[in-house]
C-alpha cells in the first residue's frame, strides 16, 4: 500500500492513472476512485489521452471503462457514496484526493474488494489537516513490515511549476 501526499499540480492524478493502466496491461482489474464525479471525469480525460494509441483498447463511456488488449480493465468510479462501490473484487485501486473521501470507502469497501486478489492501493491527496489520510500517512511512515510505503512532495517540487507561481 502506498501513501502519496503532494501539493497541488504536482501531478498526483496524471500518477494514478498511470499506475491504473500499468496494472491493467497486466490483465488486472483496477478502479481509480475521485471523490465526486466531477473530479472522476478529470482521471477519465487523463486515461482516454494515454490508451488514445494503444491497440486493441476498448473504451466505455457510458460505464467510464477502458478494457486493455490483455483483458485488464480501469473503471473510474466515486466515492461519493461508498455503498455503490460493493461487491467487486478488485487487483488494485487508486483514491484519488483520499483526503477528502470518508473512511469508510476505503475501510468499509474497498479495502475488502482487494482481499481475496491480495490486491494492491494507492491514496493520492494533497494534505487536509488532521484526518484519517493524515493517519495513514502516519501508519505508512512507521511500517516495519514492508507493507506500506509513504511519499511527500510539495508544489515546488514539479518541474513544470514555474517558480513564480509559488
Amino acid at each position: 500500500f502506498k501513501v502519496v501526499c503532494c501539493g497541488r499540480r504536482w501531478g498526483k492524478s496524471m500518477l494514478g492513472i498511470v499506475v491504473c493502466l500499468r496494472a491493467a496491461l497486466k490483465s488486472g482489474r483496477v478502479w481509480w476512485v475521485a471523490p465526486t464525479y466531477k473530479q472522476a471525469l478529470e482521471g477519465w480525460t487523463y486515461l482516454l489521452r494515454l490508451v488514445r494509441e494503444l491497440p486493441g483498447t476498448k473504451t466505455q463511456v457510458s460505464e467510464l471503462t477502458v478494457i486493455t488488449s490483455t483483458g485488464g480493465s480501469i473503471q473510474i468510479r466515486t466515492g461519493d457514496n461508498p455503498d455503490n462501490l460493493r461487491g467487486a473484487g478488485l487487483d488494485g485501486v487508486v483514491l484519488d484526493e483520499a483526503a477528502t473521501m470518508k473512511a469508510d470507502v476505503w475501510e468499509l469497501v474497498l479495502r475488502p474488494a482487494l482481499a481475496d486478489k491480495q490486491g494492491w492501493a494507492m491514496f493520492i491527496s494533497t494534505p487536509q489537516h488532521f484526518n484519517w489520510f493524515y493517519d495513514l500517512f502516519a501508519h505508512a511512515e512507521t511500517d516495519t513490515n514492508g507493507v506500506w510505503a509513504c511519499w511527500q512532495h510539495p508544489t515546488w517540487d514539479n518541474p513544470f511549476i514555474a517558480e513564480s507561481e509559488v
